[in-house]
């Protein structure tokens, strides 16, 4: 079965990044309980990405009004990367995880889960004292949160936080 596993994880690995989506989401979702650990973690997070990624394919990448979006896949990639969360909390995709949730809320038109993943992330942002993570979790704020027409000054991370979680 060792072989196999790793196989079949190099074959849905193939079908994901040359756009065969579908086959990939299916087995990565197989895979999920490999006896091969890292096989076991890093299926769990790619059939939430695989599905992310499915969700998306009829969408332009502009403007999202609903119908592009294949919103089941969504949900079903947003409970994969939770559950990638509860099994791994401190998986090696934890960090990608967390932030292909936010992008799930995004897509699902959900507000309000945006800025409690934001809030969670600015969290961990600040305690692990990381200039270089502070700056890209501002970036993203600074691309994403204008689709929401929320107002934010980013100059300063601490009030732009703040404002973004009073405005919920």
């Amino acid at each position: 079965p060792t072989g196999k596993d790793w196989f079949s994880y190099l074959k849905n690995s193939y079908a994901l990044y040359h756009s065969d989506v579908g086959t990939a989401a299916q087995g990565f979702s197989a895979l999920r309980q490999s006896s091969q650990p890292w096989l076991a973690e890093v299926s769990t997070y790619l059939s939430g990405r695989t599905l992310l990624v499915q969700s998306q394919e009829a969408w332009d990448g502009y403007w999202i009004e609903g119908k592009e979006i294949d919103k089941d896949a969504a949900e079903r990639a947003k409970a994969a990367l939770l559950e990638y969360l509860q099994k791994y909390p401190n998986g090696r995709y934890r960090h990608s995880a967390k932030g292909l949730l936010r992008r799930a809320a995004r897509l699902l038109g959900r507000p309000d889960d945006f800025r409690m993943a934001i809030f969670s992330e600015f969290r961990e942002v600040i305690e692990k004292g990381s200039r270089d993570e502070l700056e890209s979790f501002q970036n993203e704020l600074e691309v994403y949160l204008p689709l929401w027409n929320t107002e934010v000054d980013f100059s300063v991370p601490l009030l732009a936080a703040e404002s973004i979680l009073m405005s919920s």
